[in-house]
């Protein structure tokens, strides 16, 4: 998508609740003079190989690129360039992304490098948010606009799942093109082969932690008057629900970290 304009007209290109995927081409969203594009609760993932998936480049006029809601999970490539000595802006908000933000040429907010887990739940919903996506009840609704998703559900939907793994938690909007609601997709079929149980592992990539399904449960904190040598201030009881949640299965290696600093998650460099 090459979006250009003139000193007369900008021009415009508009992306709401969409889903890219299977394109080829060294950039996928290309901005440059006196252009504008708006990118909102999509998912942009499976895509062959672009160099750069948004592009902003201007030496005169205004080039303007502003995502906001959505998934770019791609196997490589950059998320977001931009070049030139012109008027140039670069913004994001609530998004999931598979580069180090440090390594991202604009101003990202609420963004994660956490693997979104997409799956496939048939051949005309493809790239859904698994029930363990940290895609779910990512994002507040400053950008929403009243519209459903791409299946036509209403978004802000408050998660009922168990369990989600453990990530930035700012609303209860999901972002990318689709708003999770496993209600509807509760059947044995998929429930069996996505939902993870207390005790399964997962990895999010090739260098990270193996992580383990810690079950939801509960616990009485404080102590009984009853207690020998305890304080009132550890009084009164209450239980106290934890709900599941993923933790990692042995200690982080240096080689683990190594990958997250150079992935620009991480920014601690320990010594050895």
């Amino acid at each position: 998508m090459y979006v250009r304009g003139d000193s007369e007209r900008t021009g415009n290109a508009i992306f709401d609740d969409s889903l890219v995927h299977g394109n080829e081409g060294n950039r996928l969203f290309y901005a440059t003079t006196h252009s504008d594009i708006l990118v909102r609760w999509s998912t942009i993932t499976d895509n062959n190989s672009p160099q750069s998936i948004f592009r902003a480049f201007t030496n005169t006029g205004a080039a303007r690129i502003r995502i906001a809601g959505s998934i770019i999970w791609e196997d490589d490539g950059n998320v977001l360039t931009t070049g030139g000595v012109g008027d140039l802006t670069a913004f994001g908000e609530c998004i999931i992304g598979h580069q180090g933000l440090g390594q991202i040429d604009a101003n990202f907010q609420i963004y994660s490098t956490n693997n979104p887990r997409l799956i496939e739940k048939d051949a005309t919903r493809p790239y859904f948010p698994g029930p363990v996506s940290p895609a779910i009840d990512f994002c507040h609704d400053n950008f929403y606009f009243g519209r459903p998703d791409l299946a036509g559900s209403s978004r802000g939907t408050p998660h009922q799942g168990s369990p989600t793994l453990p990530g930035p938690s700012h609303g209860d909007y999901d972002i990318g093109a689709y708003e999770t609601d496993w209600d509807e997709l509760s059947d044995s079929i998929f429930s069996s082969r996505f939902q993870l149980e207390a005790g399964d592992t997962f990895t999010d990539c090739s260098d990270c932690p193996t992580m383990v399904i810690i079950p939801a449960g509960t616990f009485t904190q404080g102590s009984p008057a009853s207690e020998p040598q305890s304080l009132n201030r550890e009084r009164p009881q209450r239980e106290v629900n934890v709900p599941a949640f993923a933790l990692g299965q042995t200690e982080v290696t240096f080689e683990q970290w190594d990958s997250c600093v150079a992935d620009g998650g991480c920014s601690h460099t320990p010594g050895d």
